[in-house]
């Protein structure tokens, strides 16, 4: 449990919950964790026991390229009693984050999510924008809820590639809104393919391909 749904749950119980004012040290933990835990730093005596137990240790770039395999360099190694773990890369994936497809959510209310550029940013890297936008309340699940629907999607779209390179939700679900645009973002789906989708009914999200159909 977290420490912070630890206090929450404490606080209910009258009498339980307190306060308490502590001055830590924290040089002794961490010269222990130094010297115990990691050996100063040096992974020796981690890999001395791997090795011991019959493991192949190996330092390099690892690629997993099948189930159980795994190269590194131009070594190829097949486990024969477990699976192969490795720091590495998916062939085919891209090494790294990408960080243009970057989700954010502000929990506030309404709930704000967002991805990739916003409109100003697509216009000043000179991108030929267009832009759709639907009002919450005017979807089928806005219209719904009810009270509270007040909301949009906004989807800005690279008009030359002809994909989603930003978006913005906000509204009840805003950040929930945001994963599928995270996806269109991050895969550079062609917009006639997200237009032919069929949306989930009655959802917030299902407004998206209205969004997409408003783009001008």
């Amino acid at each position: 449990m977290r420490a912070g749904s630890a206090l929450a749950e404490a606080r209910r119980i009258p009498g339980l919950a307190g306060s308490a004012t502590v001055e830590p040290d924290w040089a002794p933990v961490a010269k222990r964790i130094r010297d115990e835990a990691t050996d100063d730093w040096n992974d020796k005596v981690a890999v001395d026991r791997f090795t011991g137990k019959g493991g192949i240790f190996v330092r390099g770039t690892a690629t997993i390229t099948g189930p159980g395999q795994v190269r590194v360099g131009d070594q190829e190694f097949v486990a024969s009693r477990g699976l192969v773990v490795a720091t590495g890369l998916m062939i085919g994936c891209a090494p790294g984050a990408d960080y243009r497809a970057r989700p954010r959510v502000t929990s506030i209310d309404p709930e704000i999510g967002a991805v990739g550029l916003t409109e100003q940013q697509a216009r000043d890297a000179g991108l030929d924008v267009r832009v759709g936008h639907v009002p919450l309340s005017s979807t089928s699940r806005g219209f719904i809820h009810g009270p509270g629907n007040e909301g949009f999607i906004k989807v800005v779209v690279d008009h030359g590639r002809g994909v989603v390179v930003g978006a913005t939700t906000a509204g009840p679900a805003g950040g929930e809104m945001i994963g599928a645009l995270s996806v269109a973002v991050h895969a550079e789906v062609p917009i006639a393919t997200l237009s032919s989708a069929i949306w989930a009914y009655p959802t917030f999200h299902r407004g998206i391909g209205q969004a997409l159909a408003s783009v001008a």
